[in-house]
């Protein structure tokens, strides 16, 4: 007989699939349900040809096609569009620019401590907080679906962890049998991926509340495609070239459609420090307010400042 534990493991599985197919994009997926009698791979073996994949793709860099669905500071659902470049430098560093006709309208990003968001468009402004304060009640909400950080996560280019949580993560089969599905706890929730079996490589990617086990933020991801390493031989990673992030009520979005990704060493401007720092991108895009988002919690953004990024 399961024990408690696998039964919950399976209900929630069961509860993730029934979610994946009444979200918007999962009439693309084909439903005709796979009777698997074999037991799933074990973590050690899915993470060990995972991570095949995912340890490469520690730099990238895309031209990127982005729209966003989001609430503004005034509470107000706002849609935007432009075109810009996605920027990854593991394990922590994000950059993500939007514009129109050569002008940056929006840049998204974090490196290890903080995180940030420029609105150059209608407020010209730019918002700031540290991870450590995400979801605390002195913390106020960015707006958008998910935060920098949780977006590195959602793009699948992040190594499974090994080691000592190997013994806590649970692997089981989707309900259609057309996926494997791992769910690994970390400090800030559980994460669940659901795996390609032939391919290793993620379709969806999950973000479940600590304590509720309730989904927080999802995303589908697709159309893989090569990373050029341009000082590496053999097999290029692959990584997903359309993403869909969205919440659970489908009201906000980041949609994000990538082209020519490589790892960005072709050209000394991709993946430059300042790419990555607040305090640069602040120099150069001149906000004329500054907010910081958890300026009532304890160790607020404000006097950290930017970390120096490794030596490209």
């Amino acid at each position: 007989m399961m024990n408690a534990r696998r039964i919950t493991f399976a209900a929630t599985m069961l509860l993730a699939l029934a979610a994946l197919h009444t979200s918007g994009c999962s009439s693309q997926r084909p439903d005709r349900p796979i009777v698997r009698d074999e037991p799933p791979p074990s973590y050690a073996d899915i993470a060990r040809v995972y991570n095949e994949r995912a340890d490469r793709l520690d730099r990238v860099w895309a031209r990127a096609v982005v729209r966003f669905d989001y609430e503004d500071d005034r509470g107000r659902m706002r849609r935007e569009q432009g075109e810009g470049h996605l920027q990854y430098l593991a394990p922590g560093r994000l950059a993500l620019s939007v514009g129109k006709l050569g002008e940056t309208l929006f840049w998204l990003g974090c490196d290890e401590q903080r995180y940030w968001w420029f609105d150059l468009h209608e407020s010209n402004q730019a918002s700031i907080g540290r991870h450590q304060n995400l979801g605390r009640s002195c913390n106020k909400s960015l707006g958008l679906p998910a935060h920098p950080h949780d977006i590195i996560q959602l793009l699948g280019v992040t190594p499974l962890p090994t080691g000592s949580i190997a013994s806590s993560a649970r692997v089981g089969w989707s309900g259609d049998g057309r996926w494997i599905v791992v769910e690994i706890p970390g400090a800030a929730g559980y994460t669940q991926y659901f795996i390609d079996p032939q391919t290793y490589e993620p379709g969806w990617i999950k973000l479940l509340h600590p304590s509720e086990r309730s989904p927080l933020v999802h995303a589908e991801l697709d159309n893989y495609e090569n990373v050029v390493r341009r000082v590496e031989g053999g097999f290029f990673p692959r990584m997903a070239s359309r993403i869909s992030i969205r919440t659970p009520d489908e009201a906000g979005e980041i949609r994000l459609t990538l082209s020519a990704l490589s790892d960005g060493r072709e050209d000394r401007g991709r993946l430059a420090d300042s790419a990555f720092s607040f305090d640069a991108l602040s120099r150069a895009y001149r906000p004329q307010s500054v907010v910081i988002l958890d300026e009532l919690c304890p160790q607020p953004a404000a006097g950290v400042a930017s970390a120096p990024a490794d030596s490209q």
